[in-house]
């Protein structure tokens, strides 16, 4: 799990969104309202793609940015002006500090979804992306090497 959550407010513009994920090196922000509780989630991908909420344009917002007419500042604008609770995903899958590695591993599977926000009380305190689940495969997988323990990491489906 990563402790360092990085969050952003519904009200606060794409493109303020953009450059916290981008200073934070990281791929989605958690959403949280005035208490601090979730009520969102937006991620590179909801910036690249759902943008255009209200229509269906043939370019992603990125691309427009790119060309040479007037479109570009027209669409820096829009930036500036859209907010991320517009485009943000609403229904956040979440879990508890205690769920185990596998049910983390099965929510990400059932529920599509690259990272898992760790919740206490309803207020974030960690996420759980699928870079951490390779770690810590890759953490057992070496514990059990280590140990010799090689037929049984075989045994739960880990290793060659």
């Amino acid at each position: 799990m990563t402790e360092k959550v990085v969050c952003a407010r519904p009200t606060d513009s794409l493109f303020d969104a953009a450059e916290l994920m981008l200073g934070a090196h990281v791929s989605a922000l958690l959403v949280v309202g005035d208490k601090r509780e979730i009520v969102g989630i937006i991620s590179e991908a909801d910036l690249i793609r759902r943008v255009e909420t209200d229509t269906a344009p043939a370019k992603s917002w990125l691309l427009r940015l790119l060309e040479k007419d007037g479109s570009a500042a027209r669409t820096l604008a829009s930036t500036r002006t859209r907010r991320v609770g517009e485009i943000m995903t609403r229904e956040v899958v979440t879990a508890g500090e205690e769920t185990p590695l596998q049910e983390l591993v099965e929510r990400l599977q059932r529920y599509r979804v690259k990272r898992i926000p760790i919740v206490r009380d309803g207020f974030p305190v960690g996420i759980v992306s699928r870079a951490d689940v390779v770690r810590a495969v890759l953490s057992h997988a070496r514990q059990a090497a280590s140990s010799g323990d090689e037929a049984a990491l075989r045994r739960k489906g880990v290793g060659p």
